[in-house]
């Protein structure tokens, strides 16, 4: 998912000012962030310190159990940022992207610009927030709450005791709060199947989402509604009924949230490390040699999209690759970097170099299952494909806790005509729990509980794919959430998802431009 934040109003990017240029690129790594940056250790400690103290509040207040790792690069600016994208890179001042593979952000240390209440911080804040929001597999929330509680926590306070403050007001909003249409409560209940149509009127979600979802956690004066409100909406998908079962009067909480809002007085919360626990180990290192020289295309092939961007990255980074045959590291992004310019044999060649210096290397073995399966694909070749399975599985079995090599294993039958056989159904399944936050994962578990009768399972996993904030109008996910409103016969739905081309969503499986939207 790409932030376009000088033209849209989130990107990721990187807390507090920016530090002088050091020499030397280096890692921290903790529970749960990876963080690359070209600073000294002391600041490079601090940062992924508060970067965990947030996770944690975030953590105790979700209850999330279990979320994937990110790894944040930290990059000098936004002329940085661009760099990594090439020319999909006008107006993108940060990166945030999750899927299968990994988790990441480019990020910069500062903005070229300034505007009141917002800045690298308060951006990175807001996009964690909806990592962890899209933790829980198994509930979903309505797009203006995923927006009203990233809103609200991206204030948050990072105190030296180890405590996190939540609850103060962002002034960047202050134009949307107290201008523009000020979206009633029945309207923003409606609002994911009824999506704004244009931008200034998405920043209701944002602006009137915030509002009510400070209101309803917040104020106290209705304490437990919002949790309530949730339950109501996943048993029977119905917003507006929902809202009106759980609220009650949906016009006087109208007049309750603008009395709110005109008081100008909103209560705080802190959270104290006896609650939300502590930051455990962070190891640092220096980068290596070879590490630092192959950062610059790590950074870009995770970001491009397809080979036509792709392809420069492939011509500037073999230089590295040749310099360091025999470095584990270098060989595995080369197969990467060579894989999405389509040069297969190259991808295929630095797998095995790789491999043959780190022999449980996970993702090197999981491109050289990928190189396997074009050729498959390719030349209609049943024993290529029973190589890519078994490289798969392999994956699969050095490292269980890693959605990849169970998306590939899933997507190799579609491939090749071939129905998923149940354990490639139940890896996907597998796949979506470890990483809910990939819209792409469930787009893929919804189809296959579609095809086995499971409606109800199947609308609860697409709909955060299809309730999107960023978005206006009505994405594909969306589209089939109605057709799942007017019907239930599976064959009807499935036939829509052909029509909308979900069923498609496949990495082994060509498709347009349109269909990778």
């Amino acid at each position: 998912m790409k932030h376009y934040l000088l033209k849209a109003f989130a990107a990721f990017a990187v807390m507090f000012a920016a530090v002088p240029a050091q020499a030397e690129w280096r890692e921290a790594k903790s529970e749960n962030f990876t963080v690359i940056g070209d600073m000294p250790e002391a600041e490079l400690r601090r940062r992924t310190e508060q970067l965990e103290q947030y996770h944690g509040m975030l953590r105790y207040l979700l209850d999330a159990k279990r979320t994937i790792p990110v790894t944040i690069y930290l990059v000098s600016g936004i002329d940085a940022v661009q760099d990594a994208l090439g020319n999909q890179g006008g107006g993108v001042a940060g990166f945030y992207s999750v899927s299968a593979q990994r988790a990441f952000s480019v990020a910069p240390e500062r903005f070229n610009f300034s505007v009141e209440d917002f800045n690298p911080r308060i951006v990175l804040l807001h996009e964690y927030a909806h990592h962890m929001l899209l933790s829980n597999v198994d509930m979903f929330m309505p797009g203006w709450a995923q927006e009203g509680l990233a809103e609200m926590f991206a204030t948050a306070k990072l105190e030296d005791d180890g405590s996190v403050v939540i609850g103060d007001k962002n002034d960047s909003r202050g134009g949307a709060m107290f201008g523009m249409s000020r979206w009633s409560v029945r309207r923003m209940l409606e609002s994911d199947l009824n999506p704004p149509k244009d931008r200034e009127e998405n920043i209701e979600k944002y602006s009137r989402g915030w509002a009510l979802s400070h209101y309803l956690w917040m104020s106290g004066e209705r304490p437990t509604q919002y949790g309530e409100f949730i339950a109501e909406l996943n048993r029977t998908a119905d917003p507006v009924a929902s809202g009106e079962k759980v609220f009650g009067d949906l016009a006087r909480l109208d007049r309750e949230l603008d009395r709110y809002i005109r008081v100008h007085k909103f209560k705080l919360a802190r959270f104290t490390p006896d609650l939300i626990g502590t930051p455990g180990e962070i190891a640092i290192r220096a980068l290596s040699e070879p590490e630092a020289a192959i950062l610059r295309d790590a950074i870009a092939v995770s970001v491009r999209t397809n080979e036509d961007i792709g392809r420069p990255v492939a011509d500037r980074a073999r230089s590295i690759g040749a310099r360091y045959p025999d470095n584990a590291g270098v060989q595995t992004w080369m197969a990467e970097i060579e894989y999405d310019a389509e040069n297969y044999d190259a991808a295929m060649a630095a797998a095995e170099r790789a491999l043959a210096v780190d022999p449980d290397n996970v993702l090197a073995t999981v491109y050289k299952g990928r190189v396997l399966m074009r050729r498959a694909i390719a030349a209609g070749d049943r024993g290529l494909v029973r190589e890519a399975r078994d490289l798969f599985l392999k994956a699969n079995r050095l490292r269980p806790d890693y959605a990849l090599p169970f998306q590939a294993y899933y997507d190799s039958f579609a491939a090749m005509g071939e129905t998923p056989t149940q354990g490639a159904v139940d890896g996907l399944y597998s796949a979506t729990i470890l990483v809910p936050q990939d819209a792409k994962l469930r787009i893929r578990a919804a189809i296959a509980l579609l095809r086995e009768g499971d409606v109800q399972r199947a609308r609860s996993i697409l709909a955060p794919a299809a309730f999107v904030a960023e978005e206006i109008g009505e994405n594909k996910p969306l589209q089939l959430i109605k057709e799942m409103e007017r019907t239930t016969d599976t064959a009807a739905l499935l036939a829509k998802a052909a029509e909308l081309k979900l069923d498609r969503v496949n990495e082994f499986i060509e498709q347009d431009d349109e269909e990778q939207d």
